[in-house]
């Protein structure tokens, strides 16, 4: 189908999303139709027709017939996205050089698109902010371009990385995702994931790389903090670990988890990891789990202050005797398996 302009200025699901956004809708079928504009091009829910065409669903459609589709659209994203401020950043910039006659009145009179200032308020971003998305949308290259829509780079190293020559751009993008999957930052796990641990193990007696924020959803019986030094400190019970993701400290904390596990000391243990398959960290922890999971998309992080989703995909593992529980638990996360 034809699509609105307006609907372009928000970037696409990806891969994982589209997929688990097209397997609600086979479930549930279709919660909110497809908009279109009296021209019948879609002016909201690109995605939404994507999904059910995986789905194999006839999507319902609605009209707007109001004289902003561009208002409608933004109003419309804005509240029902989780966007940082450098994707909105980016939206406003494109929203701000959308072309003469994208807009019309209900006389069909063109309405010129809003200046910077005007995309900003819209988009509760600043002017300064709406300059470098500018920059990296008219000199970066698509890798730049499509990490700073992703949420995966700030707009404003972005913007500094779009000055270089496009082959030194690359480079950048490249050690910027590798500094993002570093470990460094601290980033804490969904509720719902440590909901499902506790169903399958019954409680969480241990989190041996964990801070007392993130316990607060975890709700561990014991963690041990950075301060702490948790690989020097006993691990019993049933574990849940989302080890630091630097290196060498996942590949400590892998090791250790086996290790204790083989001993007996950890009865079950549940562990969210990227799923760097080629590694030799995942390698060791999957030769001796139970079960895993791959979650469709990619896992949301939290952090007091902001919301992230890393740059490749995760993968649960288990440890123990529930390996059945734990792949009725975890279904609803993704593709679910036992291993031998």
């Amino acid at each position: 189908m034809e699509v609105h302009p307006a609907a372009q200025l928000f970037p696409l699901l990806e891969a994982g999303e589209l997929e688990a956004l097209a397997a609600d809708i086979a479930a549930n079928g279709l919660q909110q139709p497809v908009v279109l504009d009296t021209d019948g091009r879609v002016l909201d829910g690109r995605n939404r027709v994507r999904a059910c065409e995986l789905a194999g669903v006839t999507p319902d459609y609605s009209v707007y017939d109001g004289d902003d589709p561009v208002g409608f659209v933004v109003s419309a994203n804005i509240h029902r996205r989780h966007l940082s401020e450098s994707q909105r950043a980016m939206i406003a910039a494109r929203l701000a050089t959308l072309s003469d006659g994208v807009r019309r009145d209900r006389q069909g009179a063109s309405i010129d698109a809003p200046t910077q200032p005007e995309a900003a308020a819209m988009l509760n971003v600043s002017r300064p902010s709406v300059q470098r998305a500018r920059q990296v949308i008219d000199h970066g290259v698509p890798e730049v371009v499509g990490a700073v829509d992703r949420g995966e780079i700030a707009v404003s190293r972005a913007s500094t990385i779009a000055k270089e020559e496009p082959e030194k751009q690359r480079e950048a993008i490249t050690k910027a995702h590798v500094s993002h999957n570093s470990g460094v930052s601290e980033w804490y796990t969904p509720k719902e994931y440590i909901e499902a641990a506790c169903e399958v193990m019954g409680a969480i007696d241990l989190d041996p790389a964990s801070c007392r924020t993130a316990n607060d959803v975890i709700g561990a019986a014991r963690f041990y903090a950075l301060e702490d030094d948790g690989l020097s400190q006993e691990w019993t019970g049933r574990i849940w670990m989302n080890p630091p993701y630097s290196q060498p400290a996942i590949g400590s904390f892998c090791k250790r988890l086996v290790e204790s596990y083989m001993s007996g000391s950890v009865a079950q243990a549940c562990v969210l990891v990227n799923n760097a398959t080629e590694t030799a960290w995942f390698q060791e922890l999957a030769a001796a789990a139970a079960a895993i999971c791959f979650p469709k998309g990619r896992v949301r992080f939290w952090h007091p202050e902001r919301e992230s989703a890393p740059l490749q995909g995760q993968a649960v593992l288990y440890f123990g005797g529930h390996e059945e529980h734990f792949m009725g638990a975890f279904a609803d996360f993704g593709f679910v398996a036992r291993l031998p």
